[in-house]
């Protein structure tokens, strides 16, 4: 059930870490283009061997970050303090070096250039980091324009540009981050809650299986204990009490087994349709869907929830209803389980056509917009063997 979930995060790994390697290449364009500007200026430096030893400590931390980020993909905290600290030193050098008293004829190139390290550094630290060095580098810069008291509207113009280029990349970096995290998180989401399409009819979800797994431990440690005689019979009362616990918890598991289908557990391990979906359905009858019916039913409830109009949250309700039957309580074949769709806050003309599409993989269906909301009423044949219902004369 986990291979697909395996898959997504696989690629979203693959898709970060491409990610870093085109902003280690604009991180190197950027402090590439402030160092030409300072060579080309460095007449206008007062203290040269300080901006040079700065401009050292810069390439030290690119380097840093690019082997550290090739290593382990994400920085361990003694390694992003080691980074910071190399920015800081060559922070304090590089304003040293530019300062002049009474003016600032020299901009700090290499303060600058800090806000490429950290456009570098957003792909392997949490974002909060990245956002806090470039606040504090942003403060700097604006703090040596004040103790200038710059009095011309070019110099003020010149603090805003200099803020803007140390500071927004790395900042503009860990939105695009952000947004790469919750496209990925959201398709890993997707793929887990299809992995259920496959099981049996009435299987344990993947958070349910392990569950189970962890309790049939537990009674098999239990039992070994008595067997081996490292535990005495009669049991103690707190060893009774887990014991008669673990049964209570077996029980309860294949008690809802009998009625908790594929569908619910795709919607309650899903945080995206936990939220918004509701399943009805009290005989267990999604388990006797085909695979392919499966799929349409799950991606159409994913669709509607996806085209929301922004006013409200969204809601489906999925109600499952039994097949009709004649009166002597056999069903009137060919067996069609009846599924009642609700979207709540969904406009009829937002729906992705992808979603009747899907629909339609389900069974024959009419659509209509009820006062609560979208309502979509499917006719699902299904096998009449596997709804689990007699057939009629037997």
């Amino acid at each position: 059930m986990t291979l697909a979930a395996d898959l997504h995060r696989q690629q979203a790994r693959q898709r970060r870490n491409r990610l870093g390697t085109g902003f280690t290449l604009a991180a190197m364009a950027l402090a590439g283009f402030n160092l030409v500007v300072f060579l080309l200026h460095l007449d206008a430096y007062p203290r040269i061997p300080f901006s040079l030893a700065a401009w050292l400590l810069i390439v030290i931390a690119m380097i840093l970050v690019h082997w550290f980020h090739l290593r382990s993909g994400r920085l361990p905290t003694a390694e992003v303090w080691l980074v910071l600290g190399v920015l800081a030193a060559a922070i304090v050098l590089d304003i040293a070096g530019a300062r002049h008293v009474g003016t600032l004829p020299a901009y700090p190139s290499v303060v600058i250039s800090t806000g490429a390290v950290l456009l570098q550094l957003s792909a392997s630290v949490d974002h909060r980091v990245t956002v806090g060095a470039a606040s504090v580098v942003a403060a700097i810069i604006v703090g040596g324009f004040l103790l200038h008291l710059p009095g011309k509207a070019t110099e003020v113009a010149i603090c805003y540009l200099i803020v803007g280029l140390a500071a927004a990349p790395p900042v503009l970096a860990v939105q695009v981050m952000r947004a790469l995290d919750a496209v990925a998180g959201h398709e890993l989401d997707r793929a887990q809650a299809h992995s259920a399409v496959g099981v049996d009819g009435a299987a344990a979800g993947l958070l349910a299986s392990e569950e189970l797994a962890q309790l049939d431990l537990e009674a098999e440690r239990l039992l070994d204990q008595v067997a081996t005689g490292r535990t005495e019979l009669p049991l103690d009362a707190a060893t009774a009490e887990r014991a008669a616990a673990i049964a209570t918890e077996l029980r309860l598991h294949l008690l809802q087994g009998r009625t908790r289908t594929w569908l619910d557990h795709a919607v309650t391990e899903s945080d995206f349709l936990s939220a918004a979906v509701q399943v009805i359905d009290s005989e267990g009858l999604a388990g006797s869907l085909t695979t392919r019916q499966r799929d349409g039913l799950l991606s159409a409830v994913w669709l509607l929830l996806s085209s929301g109009s922004g006013k409200g949250a969204p809601s489906v309700r999925v109600l499952i209803s039994p097949p009709a039957r004649y009166a002597d309580g056999t069903p009137i074949e060919p067996v069609t389980i009846p599924i009642s769709i609700l979207a709540t806050g969904v406009p009829r003309k937002g729906v992705d056509p992808a979603t009747w599409h899907a629909v339609g993989r389900v069974g024959r269906y009419d659509e209509s917009m009820a006062s609560s909301g979208l309502l979509i009423e499917i006719g699902c044949p299904v096998d009449d063997e596997a709804t689990g219902i007699p057939h009629p004369g037997t």
